[in-house]
């Protein structure tokens, strides 16, 4: 009886709508009520957005139910997959090399000092003037289809192989090298 019961919480949980709202009422209930006592109350525009932000997302998951029901579409080839594999974390990693040229190569900034700034006076930060090339923007623009790639091939890695493996498993590096350029300010958690 339990193991059928578990079988069918945990079976739940496959539903992003309902995971995602399961983890904002087990943080937002740890802020609350949890060991440590922050001086700021949790804001109704916080519970406000994440409610209206988890909305969405179920939303989302509904009609892109309906529409896939309708539209009987087929699985898609091995072939397309690796394809969009392969495109889209070659563009995520092509647009994180742009940050890393623009951010080292063209705009003079010192990593060092720069990580110093963040850490020790991270109020500075907006008050440097540093020249900024288009390419840096356009890297911001492809940055992330390195995470599309990566979870595709998480999700249907044994249907993929080759360049596209390759190029999967280089799309990685992206958050950790932007992580990197920009001295640890990222949630590295996206990478779990």
């Amino acid at each position: 009886m339990l193991s059928i019961t578990l079988k069918n919480v945990f079976g739940r949980l496959g539903n992003p709508a309902i995971l995602l709202s399961v983890i904002w009422i087990l943080l937002l209930g740890n802020y609350v009520v949890g060991p440590i006592d922050f001086r700021d109350s949790l804001a109704i525009a916080v519970v406000i957005g994440v409610a209206g932000g988890t909305a969405v997302v179920a939303l989302g998951q509904a009609a892109g139910i309906r529409a896939v029901a309708r539209l009987d579409v087929p699985a898609p080839s091995d072939r397309a997959l690796a394809t969009t594999v392969a495109v889209a974390s070659g563009i995520g990693v092509a647009g994180t090399a742009m940050i890393v040229i623009d951010r080292f190569a063209l705009s003079g900034v010192d990593a060092g000092l720069y990580a110093q700034i963040l850490r020790c006076a991270p109020q500075l930060v907006g008050t440097a003037d540093f020249a900024r090339s288009p390419l840096i923007y356009l890297g911001y623009l492809m940055f992330s289809f390195s995470y599309v790639g990566l979870m595709l091939f998480w999700l249907r890695g044994e249907r993929i192989s080759g360049p596209a493996a390759w190029l999967a498993q280089t799309a990685v590096l992206s958050p950790l090298a932007y992580s990197l350029v920009y001295a640890g300010r990222m949630p590295m958690l996206l990478l779990i």
